[in-house]
This record gives C-alpha cells, sequence and structure tokens, in this order.
C-alpha cells in the first residue's frame, strides 16, 4: 500500500486509482493501471506499507485484542522501484 505525504500541509492519502490530492493542493497523485505503479506530482513524498504486516497488525488486534502493534512502513526514495515522481509538472 502507498501513501501520499505532503511536506508541505502534512497531509496523508491513501493512493488510489484516481487522482488523490492533498488539502493544499501542493502534491498528488495515484495508481498506473496496473495497481502496483504510481505517478506522484508536486512535492509529493511517498510512504510505503508492508501489507502483510499491517494484515498481521489487524487479524491481532481483531482475534486477540492486542493494541499497539508496529507494522513496518518507509518513505520511498527518488528514484523508487513502484513510484515515478514528477516534480516539474505543474498542479
Amino acid at each position: 500500500m502507498k501513501l501520499l505525504l505532503c511536506p508541505k500541509c502534512g497531509d496523508v492519502k491513501k493512493l488510489q486509482h484516481r487522482k488523490t490530492t492533498c488539502k493544499c493542493r501542493k502534491s498528488w497523485g495515484q495508481y498506473q493501471k496496473d495497481g502496483l505503479q504510481a505517478d506522484v506530482y508536486g512535492e509529493a513524498l511517498v510512504i510505503g506499507l508492508d501489507n502483510a504486516t499491517v494484515l498481521a497488525g489487524i487479524t491481532k488486534h481483531s482475534y486477540y485484542l492486542v493494541d499497539n502493534i508496529t507494522i513496518s512502513a518507509w518513505i520511498m526514495g527518488e528514484p523508487a522501484r513502484n513510484v515515478e515522481y514528477h516534480r516539474d509538472v505543474e498542479i
């Protein structure tokens, strides 16, 4: 899973197949048709979430009532394998 992070306004949004924009509209992005690659624009950063650890955390919370579960996440640098950053495109 990928989250769009705007360093200007601090807004975080889940990337989707349609255009996803932050509150201040300085960052936006969307998944490509393959559902894996993403294009992001403006000042956006992308947070990658490890789907397996998110699902394991949900399971632990739901079935075992465990709180404060750790998941794996990272900022996807430039260049990134599944993200294309478009810094020179006006919004």
